[in-house]
């Protein structure tokens, strides 16, 4: 496994595009708490998980992360990886998630 970051809590790996990666993705993906800030608890499906690239394409200048103002687990996950506040920013989105009012941070 090529590991870019370890912290005592955190493994940051590449997604392994094979079934068993996906499956672990589609579960997580499942679960409506994890999602009710990103599609406001709608799962993804097999397709929507696949077409994200993230971490796979070697030339990145910067690496980025979003997530809802309101969502402070996030922001704190975002912050313990070494990720700054750049930006706060609003979006329209097709359908209402709660908190959105507050905007997206990146």
């Amino acid at each position: 496994m090529d590991v870019h970051l370890t912290t005592p809590r955190l493994v940051l790996r590449p997604f392994a595009d094979t079934e068993d990666g996906l499956g672990l993705v589609v579960e997580l993906d499942s679960d409506p708490e994890v999602m009710r800030y990103i599609t406001g608890g709608r799962p993804m499906t097999r397709a929507e998980i696949r077409a994200g690239k993230g971490f796979r394409e070697p030339g990145h200048e910067r690496i980025t992360a979003n997530t809802m103002y309101v969502n402070a687990g996030s922001r704190h996950v975002m912050e313990k990886c070494g990720l700054s506040h750049s930006r706060t920013c609003f979006e329209d989105r097709p359908y209402p998630v709660e908190g959105d009012e507050h905007g997206d941070v990146e």
